[in-house]
């Protein structure tokens, strides 16, 4: 666990929250496996939309302190 800005979320981490490319390079919302819609040239911008839709308006522009967890998978 760690405590970082907002807006200093990496690529990767986008994907993992669900963020997915789409055909042509453009970016968006991968919901259960279906592609909802094309909203950025980059996984961050794709998820900058995401956090204003959910958070509402102006929380990318804020960029508050996140707590981000990381998590392994441990098989047995």
């Amino acid at each position: 666990m760690r405590c970082e800005r907002l807006q200093d979320i990496s690529d990767e981490d986008c994907l993992q929250e669900g963020i997915a490319k789409r055909k042509w390079d453009v970016w968006g919302l991968n919901i259960g496996g279906e592609h909802v819609t094309n909203i950025g040239k980059t996984p961050q911008l794709a998820f900058e939309y995401l956090i204003d839709k959910i958070n509402g308006k102006g929380t990318w522009e804020s960029n508050p302190y996140v707590w981000v967890y990381d998590y392994k998978l441990i098989e047995k």
